[in-house]
């Protein structure tokens, strides 16, 4: 069938169209290559429940909806993401108020940026399964295994305290959060003391049983740390961090589909239903009233006590609360669902 085009007609039209896709491709590419890199921030954080806000503000997608993108530190304490910051591994870390301290009781270049709340009873002391004792009094003198610097190391020093007794009547054994179950059921320890979700998901197992929350002795606030260097020379990155933190935390409190509980999951390697199950031990509020000094000051005491303190810490400096100061500002929205 004939198109009604001569040969010289069909190649000119050939020529034509193809020079408008190149121009297409070229205009696309030069449009790519005119999206701006979003900085990169790298943020710590181990598996536990309280630091839900971190996979959520990743996974939603909040740190490229507010200029720049998370990239994921992993690991298995507080204390190690204190190594991680001091070997410049990382920029930010989610952990206790205590390993905060710590870093700052180090001279490691980092301020307290925003707290994503509190809750004692995320600490916990375990025995076996069956096991006779019932209490703090009972482990005078037997094995109990924590992580050295830990909130759970601070809880058990705290309950000995309001029980009359000190951490030199037990024998404490340094030990890291993996190697606990096992230590447990074979009777190399009496009792570990630890936090969620693993308080939780022990007991399901049927690896320990709880004796005692940590609760009723303190408040137990989390922390963000961020870089000094960030805040000083990129103080807008930082700010945008503290965003999407922000976000991520009221979605949370505010998700009534179970999507950042599946989010979790996804990142932390949680059970969603065991995710739910441990987070009522949490309080998610960032906001940092005078309880949240006093509980720092708690924690401060205890590694004074501890001789863990090489220099003295002004907590008015070591806490930034300027970004969270411009997010109630501009941001009210972020902290509407939370009690006045």
């Amino acid at each position: 069938m004939s198109t009604g085009l001569t040969r010289r007609e069909v190649m000119r039209s050939t020529l034509l169209v193809g020079a408008g896709l190149t121009g297409l491709g070229w205009r696309a590419g030069l449009a790519r290559a005119a999206q701006p890199t979003l900085p990169e921030l790298r943020v710590g954080w181990q598996a536990v429940s309280a630091n839900l806000p971190m996979p959520v503000a990743m996974l939603k997608g909040y740190d490229r909806e507010f200029g720049f993108r998370i990239k994921r530190f992993f690991t298995l304490s507080g204390p190690q993401l204190n190594e991680a910051l001091a070997a410049g591994e990382i920029d930010a870390a989610n952990m206790s108020a205590i390993a905060a301290l710590l870093s700052a009781a180090r001279g490691l270049p980092v301020k307290l940026v925003v707290t994503r709340g509190h809750g004692g009873d995320i600490n916990a002391l375990m025995v076996r399964k069956g096991s006779p004792i019932r209490g703090l009094r009972e482990l005078v003198g037997r094995k109990i295994a924590l992580t050295v610097g830990s909130s759970a190391h601070q809880f058990v020093e705290l309950a000995a305290r309001a029980e009359g007794l000190t951490l030199a009547q037990f024998t404490v054994q340094n030990m890291l959060l993996d190697a606990m179950p096992a230590a447990l059921a074979t009777g190399q320890v009496d009792a570990v003391a630890v936090w969620e979700p693993n308080i939780t998901s022990w007991a399901k197992k049927g690896v320990g049983e709880v004796i005692l929350r940590g609760g009723k002795y303190f408040r137990n606030h989390n922390a963000i740390l961020l870089k000094d260097s960030i805040i000083k020379s990129q103080w807008e990155l930082g700010y945008r961090f503290v965003l999407a933190t922000l976000k991520a935390m009221h979605f949370i409190r505010t998700d009534r589909t179970g999507e950042s509980m599946a989010l979790g999951e996804q990142d932390l390697k949680i059970d969603r239903a065991l995710l739910g199950e441990s987070l009522k031990y949490s309080v998610m509020d960032p906001r940092m009233p005078r309880a949240f000094y006093e509980d720092l000051r708690v924690s401060l005491e205890f590694l004074e006590r501890l001789g863990r303190l090489r220099r003295p810490i002004k907590l008015e400096e070591f806490v930034y609360e300027e970004y969270m100061a411009r997010a109630q500002k501009e941001h009210p929205e972020f902290f509407s669902d939370l009690p006045a």
